[in-house]
């Protein structure tokens, strides 16, 4: 099974992407959908931000608002937050891994933000960047709940310019484009791999 993961910064459309190969039946990993999961109903998160500090859980549920809003002002928590998050986000991510196998997937797709600055791009087979104008990305986000302009300037510092990482891409795709001429940037891509590796159709 090929393992393909999609990166980029925030509001370069990585959903999109991801939503090409949901469409085409694959197996999919969603960074994003991961951790909405684990923020509402695994155990061994809740426990451990109860632990941490009582007043983020709301009705019995990890509350991300609250959570969000005390990074705002003490940004020196989310290592803590992430060496909390990661290792159950981790897991969730080998247990899709071992079901898409069983089922015979050829490809599996990833959506991870974070890659290269985790160093996680040497976990996969194929790199998918997406890139796109800042301005435009944030016009793309802006109306996305509890965004906001500080939110999206943080978030752009902690991704790496994707400049600094184009050549450990096997795909580079300017986002700037209109949604459906990405998805036959992904179509071409795609078939070329499954013809490489003398997959079916």
């Amino acid at each position: 099974m090929l393992k393909i993961a999609i990166t980029g910064n925030i509001g370069t459309g990585k959903s999109l992407a991801l939503n090409f190969f949901r469409k085409r039946g694959d197996a999919i990993f969603s960074s994003d959908e991961a951790i909405a999961e684990i923020y509402a109903s695994d155990q061994r998160f809740f426990e451990k931000i109860k632990e941490f500090n009582p007043d983020f859980i709301d009705d019995d549920k990890v509350s991300k608002s609250k959570i969000s809003l005390y990074l705002k002002d003490h940004p020196e928590f989310l290592p803590q937050l992430e060496d909390i998050l990661y290792p159950i986000l981790k897991q969730k991510r080998a247990d899709l891994v071992a079901i898409a196998k069983a089922e015979d997937h050829k490809f599996m797709v990833f959506e991870i933000p974070l890659l290269f600055e985790k160093h996680a791009d040497k976990e996969y087979d194929q790199i998918i960047l997406l890139h796109a104008d800042q301005e435009l990305r944030w016009q793309r986000v802006k109306d996305r709940p509890n965004m906001t302009r500080q939110k999206f300037e943080f978030m752009n510092r902690r991704q790496t310019n994707y400049l600094d990482v184009i050549n450990n891409a096997n795909l580079v795709i300017d986002a700037d484009q209109a949604p459906l001429k990405i998805e036959n940037i992904l179509s071409d891509y795609i078939q070329e791999i499954t013809d490489e590796k003398g997959f079916p159709s």
